[in-house]
């Protein structure tokens, strides 16, 4: 799993990634946005990664986590304080645990202030 700008550079989550060509633009080139939204995950259905971006108009606590269809979470992909602007994580369909999920439908849910949204994804393996 890898982030997209650089609060996460060097932690768990990995580096900074280009996400040229997906719509998405990192927080050192994007104006900031006026409302929290949690964009569609690129691709969908997806085989071993994908990309979940979200926006915040201003500085926030976010939870970003993974689902399975029974409400279970599969793994949290954000947990903290994050700046305003356009970020994401890349997730590489994989648990907590490191290991594997099966293919099936998922939900990514972001909870930012009184924002809390969920989008379902597809992972074909």
């Amino acid at each position: 799993m890898q982030a997209i700008d650089g609060g996460f550079a060097g932690s768990a989550f990995g580096t900074e990634e280009d996400w040229s060509g997906t719509g998405v633009e990192g927080p050192e080139r994007s104006a900031v946005p006026r409302e929290i939204a949690l964009l569609a995950n690129t691709p969908n259905p997806f085989g071993s990664t994908t990309k979940i971006a979200f926006a915040l108009p201003s500085a926030e606590r976010v939870t970003l986590a993974i689902y399975d269809l029974a409400g279970r979470r599969v793994r949290a992909l954000v947990d903290g304080a994050r700046p305003a602007g356009t970020q994401g994580v890349t997730w590489d369909g994989t648990d907590a645990r490191g290991e594997s999920v099966p293919a099936g439908i998922y939900v990514y849910r972001l909870r930012a202030g009184s924002f809390d949204q969920g989008r379902r994804m597809v992972l074909a393996r």
